[in-house]
């Protein structure tokens, strides 16, 4: 056995996860990916808060109008 896997394990399905690698750009990439999936995510957090204030406020103040 020398630094690579033993010969059973390139014959398996899946390799242990030391063996796996991944690229820069794919890493840079990724991180990109989940920068923008966290701002989407907080976006719509806000949006829903904001949702949640507007209906209080216009439920408690009947003269504030939609149009």
């Amino acid at each position: 056995m020398g630094i690579g896997p033993t010969q059973s394990a390139w014959k398996a399905d899946i390799l242990p996860l030391n063996y796996t690698r991944i690229s820069n750009e794919d890493a840079t990439k990724s991180r990109i990916f989940y920068s923008m999936l966290d701002n989407i995510i907080t976006s719509a957090i806000l949006c829903q808060e904001i949702q949640v204030r507007f209906t209080i406020l216009t439920t408690n103040f009947p003269f504030v109008t939609t149009t």
